[in-house]
């Protein structure tokens, strides 16, 4: 037997002993319906009834032999189902019969118990509720965990992908701004320079040019050197020199530069006969001197002259001044004596020169220096074509293309190349 059947067996007994009944007071004023109708043996034997809708205890002293109206346990509002009512009616015979009493009383209490676990099951039914909504809150708050990671993440790829780009732009500023200066400042040593130039020809009178450029020395023939006659006076090659010359200054060609790798390689042998072949297909011609170092010109033609174009430019005086036409020949000389130490000419004076001579004649053949020559160098960009002279047993063909390769750069369209084959 169960703790709860010995106290109910243990009131019953004491119920007995007293005799006591259930005092009116403590009935409650209920309906008709909500009236519990229990039987008067059993109701002699309880000491105290359970109300759970209110509760709270109700004490019952005595047993009445009529109905006694007793509050009924209050019905759950909520649920499933709600909790059933037990009526529990008095019997007729008022021998106590212990047994009934307490199956009613058990009755009774299954109504209490059946209301109770209703009520576990209301409150269970919460607390799923309020875990879920808890379980709901956790996710919420994991989810704005995780947002707030991912938008930290991407502001931090934002600002270092700035960074990266602002480093870019820094560069390249740097950069254009190295270029820049390095362009002004070659800018300025090129200004400086030209004004060197124009210092060291300041007082040179350019007139303008005259009608007929008239030499003012002439002679009927030049005495050429023999190796020149040798090479260019025959009769085939001295006619497909001269109808080439023509043809490219039908084309074009204005200037023309005789130049070697090294000294002493035939270059100015060349120029003399290039310039007399070129004069007897019917061109104005005229032979400059530009080897502004060594000049041969005059002494290779047996000629005594004792001013060159570079005094002339200097001195103020007409090109015409100093120049020889050789009338047989057809070819005007423009002769340079050999400098002074430290009087050379410099390359603005050639170029001077060139732009002078450009109106007067239709071929300028230059007898230049070598590619040693600083001045020769300065110039390269003067002429339209060149013709390089070597010598295979002094220069190598290596160091031709090469040299070949400087005159193209410097602007140079056509560059050709003449072995001398004479010891």
């Amino acid at each position: 037997m169960s703790t709860i059947d010995r106290a109910f067996v243990k009131a019953y007994a004491r119920r007995q002993q007293s005799g006591g009944k259930p005092s009116p007071a403590a009935v409650s004023q209920q309906s008709p319906d909500d009236i519990v109708l229990i039987n008067e043996g059993a109701a002699d034997t309880a000491s105290v009834w359970l109300d759970n809708g209110n509760d709270s205890t109700l004490r019952v002293d005595s047993a009445h032999s009529m109905h006694v109206r007793l509050p009924t346990p209050a019905a759950p509002t909520k649920g499933p189902s709600a909790a059933p009512s037990t009526t529990l009616e008095k019997s007729n015979n008022t021998t106590s019969n212990p047994v009934a009493d307490l199956q009613q009383i058990y009755t009774a209490f299954a109504v209490i118990a059946d209301h109770a676990s209703w009520t576990a099951d209301v409150f269970t039914t919460e607390v799923d509720t309020h875990n879920k909504y808890g379980s709901a809150l956790l996710q919420r708050d994991a989810e704005m965990h995780r947002a707030a990671e991912q938008c930290a993440s991407e502001k931090l790829a934002a600002e270092k992908l700035a960074a990266e780009k602002l480093a870019a732009e820094k560069l390249a500023a740097e950069k254009l701004a190295a270029e820049k200066l390095a362009a002004e400042k070659l800018a300025a040593e090129k200004l400086a320079a030209e004004k060197l130039a124009a210092e060291s020809t300041s007082g040179v009178e350019e007139r303008p040019a005259a009608d007929h450029f008239r030499a003012k020395w002439e002679i009927d023939a030049l005495d050429v050197p023999s190796a020149v006659a040798d090479l260019f006076f025959d009769g085939e090659l001295f006619q497909q020199i001269a109808e080439q010359l023509s043809g490219a200054v039908a084309t074009g060609l204005k200037r023309l530069l005789v130049t070697s790798v090294q000294d002493g390689e035939g270059r100015s042998t060349a120029a003399i006969g290039l310039a007399i072949a070129a004069a007897a297909s019917g061109l104005r011609v005229a032979l400059v001197d530009g080897d502004v170092t060594a000049p041969t010109l005059v002494d290779d033609l047996r000629l005594e002259l004792e001013f060159g174009w570079i005094e002339a430019l200097r001195g103020r005086l007409p090109i015409e001044e100093v120049s020889v036409h050789a009338t047989q020949d057809g070819v005007t000389l423009v002769p340079l004596m050999t400098p002074s130490e430290g009087a050379s000419a410099t390359a603005r004076e050639i170029d001077l020169l060139l732009d002078k001579l450009e109106n007067e004649f239709e071929l300028i053949i230059v007898d230049g220096g070598c590619s040693k020559c600083k001045t020769t160098r300065l110039t390269l960009g003067q002429y339209d074509s060149a013709m390089i002279l070597f010598d295979k047993t002094r220069t190598a063909t290596a160091d031709i293309n090469e040299y070949s390769y400087q005159l193209r750069s410097a602007g140079v369209l056509g560059v050709g190349v003449i072995e001398n084959f004479v010891n």
